[in-house]
């Protein structure tokens, strides 16, 4: 456990970290302004919708399975669960992008009702052309299943830090040109290169994940399918809090849902590093236990946790003492001024008591 948790820990440090180079380099073309509050909605509805269907509940239905076929039954019944989980997959997520789409205003309105009548239409056309990036981030997750349960870890956690990598160019690139729509164009890009990547180490591994008509009286996509929905509502519970804090953001000043998206990007490295990653290398060993062995299944839980924990009270400690110093190292600069580097600096201090609950 511990060396695939490690594996996972290298590539998310690197993901993490470049996603924190992506923010500052954000910070310092932006600020914390009206046009990047906009894009920061529009991409929070299309990241809330990733996160429901794709890295939350699809890997946690569609691993176990996958890892159980693949010991019991071989490669070629594991790929043809694959590609019809991908057909799947595929149909939902294009039907959620023409919904999202078509319901971008109303989404907007719930997600952001202070906005005024300017920002909100911005916000609007910019949702508009953000939620293909769920197709795109919705395969790379379940390529990511796949090869975490053939043992591949380093390859499918290191696939964001290159989606990272794109925006960070192509914003440099751009943000001078295009303004806020270069970070559009920018996550749209990173998302292509992160599918991508994975699929290909897939095919590499000798899964080629490609549309396959489902065979729905298969028993094990009916497992699949039949996890998913309860852990899609449970996991639409924890984002009642990003919904929640932009909303009542929207009210406030301009830059107020930036400085909460700047604070969240911070914690979201030690969250990554230890507790994802962690999370990602127990999962198929958990679903390989046998039934019958529940001593196994509970030494698995006890380790994890415990080195979750040892990593994570102290990186909380830290952050909530030295909060200002961080943001002020890592963000003020260019269009990040006083006001910015004050808001960012509470909200990463209480948003740093919340991280052991986190793990």
């Amino acid at each position: 456990m511990v060396r695939h948790a490690l594996s996972m820990m290298l590539g998310t440090f690197a993901s993490r970290v470049l996603g924190l180079v992506r923010e500052i380099i954000t910070a310092a073309w932006f600020g914390a302004s009206g046009v990047l509050d906009a894009f920061n909605v529009s991409f929070t509805l299309a990241n809330l919708a990733r996160q429901l269907l794709a890295e939350g509940a699809l890997s946690a239905s569609f691993v176990p399975v996958f890892s159980r076929v693949l010991a019991a039954k071989g490669k070629e019944s594991a790929e043809r669960l694959a590609r019809q989980a991908f057909s799947v997959l595929l149909v939902a997520t294009i039907l959620s992008v023409a919904a999202g789409v078509v319901f971008s205003p109303l989404l907007v309105k719930i997600m952001a009702p202070g906005f005024d009548p300017v920002k909100a239409e911005l916000a609007t056309a910019m949702t508009r052309w953000m939620f293909p990036f769920l197709v795109l981030v919705s395969l790379a997750a379940l390529a990511m299943g796949v090869l975490n349960s053939m043992g591949s870890f380093l390859l499918p956690a290191l696939a964001p830090a290159l989606s990272n990598l794109v925006y960070i160019v192509l914003v440099v690139f751009l943000a001078s040109f295009y303004g806020v729509w270069g970070l559009v164009i920018a996550v749209l890009a990173g998302g292509v290169c992160q599918f991508l990547l994975q699929w290909a180490w897939s095919v590499r591994m000798g899964v080629t994940l490609l549309p396959e008509r489902p065979q729905l009286k298969d028993p094990d996509l009916r497992t699949m399918l039949a996890l998913f929905l309860p852990y899609a509502a449970g996991l639409s519970l924890n984002q009642v809090n990003p919904v929640i804090s932009r909303m009542l953001a929207s009210f406030l000043q301009e830059g107020a849902i930036s400085v909460l998206n700047y604070a969240n990007r911070v914690i979201q490295l030690p969250l990554g590093i230890f507790v994802i990653a962690i999370s990602q290398a127990v999962l198929p060993q958990l679903s390989r236990c046998p039934a019958e062995d529940a001593e196994e299944f509970r030494d698995i839980m006890r380790d994890s946790l415990r080195f979750t924990l040892f990593v994570v009270f102290p990186a909380t400690l830290g952050l909530v003492l030295v909060s200002d110093e961080i943001v002020h190292l890592l963000f003020v600069r260019g269009a990040f001024g006083e006001w910015a580097w004050k808001g960012t600096s509470v909200a990463l201090a209480m948003y740093s008591l919340g991280l052991p609950g986190m793990a």
